[in-house]
């Protein structure tokens, strides 16, 4: 009986052992193909949504010093907008912001494989 079960269906058992959680970890609305990884499209619409629900006070589709960097004026928040404003007008219209969620993407995608796994992934995606 021993004999029947193959090292590779144990591999592959035990391979999905342990993807399992890691489908599960995540809030849908971040891993919409429900794949256990973010994609740069899933990280810039998921934190887009987010943004303007939270930060664009006025809903205008624009945000403003204040509306980006809140009260807490984190230093990503600061040196982004600082970075971002192409114009120079001291806020940040969607364009502008969807090239500092690309950047953001970018800087933690650490093996460059395009695809957020494992501790790459912020906790807002996280269950």
């Amino acid at each position: 009986m021993k004999k029947l079960i193959s090292g590779t269906f144990v591999s592959t058992i035990t391979m999905l052992a342990f993807m399992a959680p890691a489908y599960a970890a995540l809030k849908p609305a971040a891993d919409t193909d429900g794949n256990g990884k973010i994609s740069l499209e899933e990280f810039v619409i998921f934190n887009g949504e987010k943004d303007q629900l939270q930060r664009d006070k006025n809903k205008d589709g624009v945000f403003s010093t204040e509306e980006w960097v809140g009260k807490s004026a984190s230093d990503y928040r600061t040196s982004s907008l600082s970075r971002f404003d192409s114009n120079g007008d001291g806020s940040l219209s969607i364009d502008e912001v969807v090239n500092v969620y690309i950047w953001a993407f970018g800087e933690r995608d650490k093996n460059k494989d395009g695809e957020l796994t494992g501790g790459e992934i912020p906790k807002p995606f996280k269950k």
